[in-house]
Parts: structure tokens; C-alpha cells; sequence
């Protein structure tokens, strides 16, 4: 799993945040409420059980 800010129309570059490893399954996911986005995100406690933190970047 890797997070990262998405480049702007005044900064084009791509930036790192977090690098995670570790395995997801599709049950974990918890989809937003609205069904007008595509955002879905798992529970920080399973994060914490299931992903290693590689690198972080500042």
C-alpha cells in the first residue's frame, strides 16, 4: 500500500508519504456511504494487525 499527494497544476511531482506491505482482503475494505465516489479505507486497528510500515517520507 502506498500513500502519496497527487500532483497540482503548480506542482506537477508526485510525493510519497508511506509505504506499507502486508496482505488486505476484500472483506476488509469499508466502502464510503454515498454511492456518488469510489473512496473506500480499512479500520486503523487492522491496518495496525495487518500492514508494516516500510518508509515514511516527510
Amino acid at each position: 500500500m502506498i500513500n502519496y499527494k497527487l500532483p497540482k497544476e503548480d506542482d506537477l511531482s508526485y510525493q510519497l508519504w508511506k509505504i506499507r506491505f502486508g496482505w488486505i482482503d476484500d472483506e476488509d475494505w469499508i466502502g464510503q456511504k454515498e454511492a456518488s465516489g469510489q473512496q473506500a479505507s480499512i479500520g486503523k486497528k487492522l491496518a495496525e494487525l495487518k500492514l508494516i510500515t516500510l518508509k515514511m517520507y516527510q
